[in-house]
C-alpha cells in the first residue's frame, strides 16, 4: 500500500502531465499567423492561467519533496538513538 506522500506525488505527477498535455494542445492548435486582438487577448489569458497552474503544481512537488526529506531526516535521527 502506498503512503499518503506517495499518493500525493502520484496525483501531482498526473496533474502535471495533464497540464503538459493541455499546453501541447494549446500550442499545437494556435496558428502562428496574425490573430484579431480579441483572440490574442484570450490566448494571453489562457497562457497566463496555464503558467499559474504549472507554478502551483511545481509548488506541490517541492512541498512533497520537503516532506519526504524531513521524514527521512527524522527516521535517521530515530535510528541513531
Amino acid at each position: 500500500m502506498k503512503s499518503l506522500q506517495d499518493q500525493g506525488l502520484d496525483q501531482s505527477s498526473a496533474s502535471f502531465v495533464a497540464l503538459q498535455e493541455r499546453a501541447r494542445h494549446l500550442l499545437s492548435s494556435s496558428p502562428v499567423k496574425e490573430q484579431p486582438s480579441r483572440d490574442m487577448a484570450n490566448s494571453t489569458v489562457t497562457l497566463l492561467q496555464m503558467i499559474e497552474d504549472f507554478c502551483r503544481e511545481g509548488d506541490k512537488v517541492v512541498e512533497c519533496g520537503k516532506k519526504d526529506r524531513e521524514d527521512l531526516q527524522s527516521q535517521v535521527s530515530l535510528g541513531s538513538i
